[in-house]
């Protein structure tokens, strides 16, 4: 079972880890070194908090509180990490606590699967739907939309509206 669990971790396709109780990670899968741009020495030496873009770091807290009180069995989130390079990435993030025989925490098991193609395309149709359904004065249209409209207004389905 061991040797099929460790195939099952090192050829996910998404990113694995077994994350310490303080947030350090234990072991890391070859398609989390991949998605966060590190090394698998660089990730054992610094913790998820760090790679954690701040705006969802209490967010993320939270429910690791909730899973070490006991109030949930595992949380599912969206999340953005930093990776070495600097650029975001969104993730989804799933986790899980293991308990050891006494019940008491033991580690945390992550899967974590890059959806940086689906937040951008969602951000570009939001983006198009906002800039072609809406009303917008000329100036504005151009602020928010980046290209000038010829006559009046830009209305509803991108039809000028007298």
């Amino acid at each position: 079972m061991d040797k099929l669990f460790e195939s099952a971790f090192n050829y996910s396709s998404i990113g694995m880890a077994l994350v310490g109780l303080n947030g350090r990670w234990l072991k890391v899968n070859p398609s989390l070194c991949r998605l966060l741009g590190y090394t698998e020495s660089e990730l054992l030496h610094i913790d998820f908090q760090t790679l954690t873009y701040p705006e969802d770091l209490d967010t993320d807290m939270t429910h690791v509180g909730n899973l070490l009180k006991g109030e949930i069995d595992s949380y599912e989130m969206e999340k953005r990490y930093i990776h070495k390079s600097g650029t975001l990435i969104w993730a989804l993030l799933s986790v899980s606590l293991v308990r050891d025989e006494n019940g008491m925490p033991s580690f945390f098991i992550s899967q974590i699967q890059d959806i940086t193609a689906r937040k951008e395309a969602v951000l570009q149709r939001d983006t198009f739907l906002i800039c072609h359904t809406t009303c917008w004065p000329p100036a504005a249209h151009k602020a928010i939309c980046g290209k000038s409209i010829l006559h009046g207004r830009l209305c509803w389905a991108g039809l000028p509206m007298s």
